[in-house]
């Protein structure tokens, strides 16, 4: 073949690999607009929201990440994913994958901007994936665990005086040290300024960061009132492997069509150290930072405890 023909050739095969990226592009946002229509006409609410949906799809955010213990998700997959209040009203036993201590600094960080809400009447959902609470459970040991992706497209169907009451913080909220930076807001007002309100370059990206306020940053979250229904749960995506989920639990075929698993929610890449110069014993890494890094999300024993009974509330 000579070499016009064969650079012809490579020539005709980029172009069809970018036809086809091209047209799984427009058939997911053909899929995604059709979801924006018909929510559209089914929406009753004052408040239109597609301004809203449309900021975090430009980003690349199509749904939200909400951990779990798999011994969670059959009660999910009936009473819906409830705040911690009405964890406690309903009497049914959950298994809680955090520590009342971090539960009592939530409710501090929240109180500084809404001193008369309660963040227990709020499901929290991360807007990143592979967020630093989820890194601990890389471990071998914690092995039943999943993140639900849940559709962002729940946003429509709140009732006006819950989308309303919608909080977003641009770091995590699991947080003893509160800067000047730290911000809790209700969603829809502060749509105009949403795009600066977060650090959108640092999700959905599976890179586990050093830098401490990196990790803060990725940790941002969405605060749903009261509960979010079963059927907005996109996907389970489990950390252990399909044998082992079967083997202990007898779930529905409702619940296992939607696991996923060969999601990679659980696959992290560490992020590089900072080169030390070793001359002047000079270094841009905050080992101070880093060092607290493992208390504040409790790589050492954050999952370790249960608290089932949510003795807690307030």
């Amino acid at each position: 073949m000579s070499y016009g023909k064969w650079k012809r050739k490579i020539k005709k095969q980029e172009l069809l690999k970018f036809k086809r990226i091209r047209e799984e592009k427009k058939k997911k946002l053909l899929s995604f607009y059709s979801k924006v229509r018909k929510c559209r006409g089914e929406n009753k609410l004052n408040f239109d929201i597609d301004d809203l949906i449309k900021v975090f799809s430009n980003k690349g955010i199509f749904n939200f990440n909400y951990l779990i213990h798999l011994d969670s998700l059959k009660s999910i997959f009936t009473f819906g994913i409830l705040s911690r209040k009405r964890v406690n009203r309903v009497g049914f036993t959950t298994r809680d994958i955090s520590k009342d201590i971090y539960q009592q600094y939530r409710q501090i960080a929240f109180s500084k901007f809404f001193p008369d809400e309660n963040i227990y009447d709020y499901v929290p959902m991360y807007i990143s994936s592979h967020t630093p609470m989820i890194h601990p459970i890389i471990s071998p040991a914690k092995k039943y665990y999943a993140v639900l992706k849940i559709d962002i497209f729940l946003l429509y169907n709140l009732e006006n005086k819950l989308i309303n009451k919608v909080k977003i913080s641009n770091t995590s909220i699991n947080r003893r040290n509160i800067d000047s930076s730290f911000r809790i807001a209700t969603l829809v007002d502060i749509l105009s300024e949403l795009d600066d309100f977060l650090e959108w370059d640092l999700f959905n990206d599976n890179t586990h960061f050093l830098d401490y306020k990196k990790g803060q940053y990725k940790s941002a979250e969405i605060l749903v009132p009261k509960s979010i229904a079963p059927h907005y749960i996109l996907e389970v995506c489990p950390k252990c492997t399909e044998l082992d989920l079967k083997n202990k639990y007898a779930f529905s075929e409702k619940i296992f069509s939607k696991i996923n698993y060969e999601n990679n929610d659980f696959d992290f890449i560490n992020e590089e150290y900072p080169e030390i110069d070793v001359t002047t014993d000079e270094t841009d890494f905050d080992f101070e930072s880093f060092n607290g890094y493992n208390e504040e999300f409790g790589e050492e024993d954050e999952l370790d405890e249960w608290d089932n009974k949510f003795n807690n509330f307030k």
